[in-house]
């Protein structure tokens, strides 16, 4: 096999100019490019364990961790999804990309040097092929490569926290009432986000007035847009990433979980992490005042056909694997399709893990007095029950939302995925 066929070696980045300050730290990254840098790099890499017949857990039949037939024994594989394999503790063992000379030996005998006409003897191998290996020089002293410096591969992260969140949607509903005993509710209708006041609360705007000023998009819809940008909406409710969607209000309340370096390890090899039977319980909580910079009203708040709708959203993944590929140096740019303005595309691997079991939520208005600051307040707290409701005050003008987080995965292939109750 060649080294191309799973090393990309001729990858070309460009590098920016950098600022730094008299202590070397990064002041400005600044979009002026003065120079080109070459990457060598996987195609692509996943965990290496130990799965050694030494060490810690060593993988053999008199250890119990190996099983072998009667018959075609030395056929049985060793390694991932076969057996259980190790973090190794030892940092000096394992794979690793290194850059070094070509062996003298090789250049000495091998026939593409010695007989065939080839660029290291100059297509002359007659004249050159004895003794080009005194010739040859290491194109790492030209380059700058360190030879001395080896890369490990397969190294597992120290710990993954992967997010969901809960998302509660205001709206009302429009009804007739038939024979006075019957009420049919038709249409619902969401609580409007004015667009220019969206695009206040976007990083673009830093800087501007209108950036700049909560008079323009008050602090629950900057919470909004800043709480929205890391998950995948449903179409029809993402109106930053769908343009043809129009904002609308909603609560974000965020969950988080996080595995550590075992637990990753274990769900590589189709296992299960290690707390995956404990339940625990978490709080997510929202505050805002009402006013039109907000995402909601006084009259809004007070509709008495006032309903929520609640779901859930998953994290939205960070990159493609295109992301992670240099550019190769002879290769065409790849072209991006912008026909359309809206591309779902693939969600590896968050639509396949699901870690918030049950949510409870409610909701509470607080009324103050005229020369104070009204304000509203939602609250996510864990409660292990199915129940949801949204019950509203007529005193105070604050909201709370209630809501519950258990924790409890149990493996797919290759992932976790949501246990059934």
């Amino acid at each position: 096999m060649q080294i191309t066929s799973s090393i990309n070696i001729f990858g070309v980045e460009r590098v920016f100019r950098e600022r730094t300050d008299s202590f070397g730290n990064l002041v400005s990254n600044e979009n002026e490019t003065v120079g080109l840098r070459w990457v060598i790099q996987p195609k692509m890499e996943t965990p290496m364990l130990n799965f050694s017949n030494t060490g810690t857990h060593p993988i053999k039949n008199s250890q119990g961790t190996l099983s072998l037939p009667n018959y075609g024994s030395g056929s049985v594989p060793r390694g991932m999804w076969h057996q259980f394999g190790i973090i190794e503790p030892d940092a000096t063992k394992g794979i690793f990309l290194e850059i070094g000379d070509i062996p003298t030996d090789w250049l000495k005998y091998h026939y593409d040097v010695r007989d065939n006409d080839s660029i290291y003897n100059k297509n002359d191998a007659s004249t050159n092929g004895d003794s080009a290996f005194r010739s040859i020089k290491p194109l790492t002293n030209v380059l700058g490569f360190k030879q001395t410096k080896s890369q490990k591969l397969g190294q597992l992260k120290e710990s993954l926290t992967i997010k969901e969140a809960i998302v509660a949607v205001p709206y009302t509903v429009e009804g007739n009432t038939d024979d006075g005993l019957v009420r049919r509710f038709e249409t619902k209708q969401f609580f409007g986000v004015d667009t220019e006041k969206v695009k206040a609360a976007l990083s673009s705007a830093n800087g501007s007035a209108s950036g700049a000023s909560l008079d323009s998009a008050g602090e629950s819809i900057r919470t909004l847009v800043s709480k929205a940008q890391p998950y995948i909406l449903p179409p029809q409710f993402d109106f930053l990433g769908n343009e043809s969607v129009n904002p609308m209000a909603m609560y974000f309340f965020q969950f988080e979980y996080t595995f550590d370096q075992d637990d990753l390890s274990y769900i590589w090899q189709n296992i299960a992490p290690r707390n995956y039977k404990q339940i625990s319980k978490q709080t997510s909580a929202t505050a805002h005042s009402f006013g039109n910079n907000e995402l909601l009203s006084k009259q809004q708040i007070l509709d008495p056909n006032l309903r929520w709708m609640v779901f859930k959203v998953k994290q939205r993944s960070q990159v493609q694997y295109n992301d992670l590929i240099t550019q190769q140096a002879g290769q065409s740019t790849p072209v991006q399709d912008n026909t359309s303005n809206y591309n779902p595309k693939f969600n590896w691997p968050y639509d396949y893990v699901s870690f918030v079991e049950t949510i409870k939520v409610g909701a509470e208005v607080l009324y103050k007095k005229e020369a104070s600051v009204n304000t509203s307040a939602f609250q996510a707290t864990e409660t292990g029950t199915n129940d949801a409701n949204a019950t509203t005050s007529t005193s105070n003008l604050q909201t709370a939302t209630a809501g519950t987080d258990n924790v409890s995965t149990n493996t797919g292939f290759g992932g976790v995925r949501e246990r059934e109750r």
